[in-house]
């Protein structure tokens, strides 16, 4: 059993808000001091992809999906959502939806919430006149992490530097060193604190690695392994992989096995862990 704990701390911000934000020709009026933005799906017999700037936030396929997820730590300022999809052949017939809203905290966002920002609707005409479907849309964002999402001109890493580096952040959660890695997740941890309005999260991320991490057993790697990947091309981030896996990776007394993905990027001339 699997148990993927997906850009770690964001799954603690499941509590989200009314919509009080308004969006004309993608410009924000009267948004909220505190705003969530959010993105909400479902689809019948459709496979695809959902990205936000590039990374990927959610996935589609079978015959029944619906998702919806907080989307504050990908916000570059000028967004762009954008959707990969096909109709699964010989099924019935295809439909997709997805909703981008500005929401206040607090309150429950709803996956068949209209949304105020971005409001798609794919029937299954559409999917019978083009099987595959790319489709982009641009919106507005108060919140702007595009200094350490966004590649920087003339400023270039190697996937060699990136892996030699993601060795150094192993290296730290086999010495279960706590405080070198808020360190190097520091970037991380302060993008977030700013995207949910929280600035305990260093101290949350501290009991994390204790209570889960340190106290379970660190899945071993073999640095030959090691590779990274570029989420985008026009992305500052790589992902880091142990073969096809996590790079980071417990064993828990279940049976299940938790999972960090680790997301590095370039910041002020030096490697940190971004998301």
């Amino acid at each position: 059993m699997r148990k993927k704990i997906i850009h770690s701390i964001l799954l603690l911000f499941i509590f989200l808000g009314v919509a009080i934000g308004q969006a004309n020709g993608g410009k924000l009026e009267m948004l909220p001091k505190k705003t969530i933005y959010q993105v909400m799906w479902n689809s019948s017999n459709v496979t695809g992809r959902i990205l936000i700037n590039g990374f990927e936030i959610g996935s589609v396929q079978g015959p029944s999906a619906t998702g919806t997820t907080p989307i504050n730590i990908w916000m570059v300022g000028n967004n762009q959502l954008q959707l990969e999809l096909k109709k699964e052949p010989g099924a019935d017939p295809a439909q997709f939806s997805v909703n981008v809203s500005a929401l206040e905290v607090s309150e429950i966002a709803m996956t068949n919430q209209v949304g105020n920002l971005v409001a798609l609707e794919l029937s299954d005409a559409d999917f019978n006149r083009s099987p595959v479907i790319a489709i982009t849309k641009d919106f507005k964002s108060t919140l702007d992490f595009s200094s350490h999402l966004l590649a920087t001109p003339k400023v270039t890493i190697t996937e060699k530097d990136v892996v030699d580096y993601a060795a150094k952040i192993y290296a730290l959660f086999e010495k279960k060193d706590s405080n070198g890695l808020l360190k190097e997740f520091s970037v991380k941890l302060d993008d977030y604190s700013t995207a949910y309005y929280d600035k305990t999260l260093p101290d949350q991320f501290k009991a994390l690695l204790t209570n889960e991490y340190f106290k379970n057993k660190l899945v071993k790697v073999n640095p030959k392994n090691l590779q990274a990947k570029k989420t985008s091309p026009t992305s500052n981030l790589w992902h880091v992989y142990d073969g096809q896996k996590e790079l980071i990776r417990v064993n828990e007394k279940d049976g299940a096995v938790a999972e960090m993905p680790i997301f590095i990027g370039l910041v002020n001339g030096q490697l940190k862990v971004v998301r």
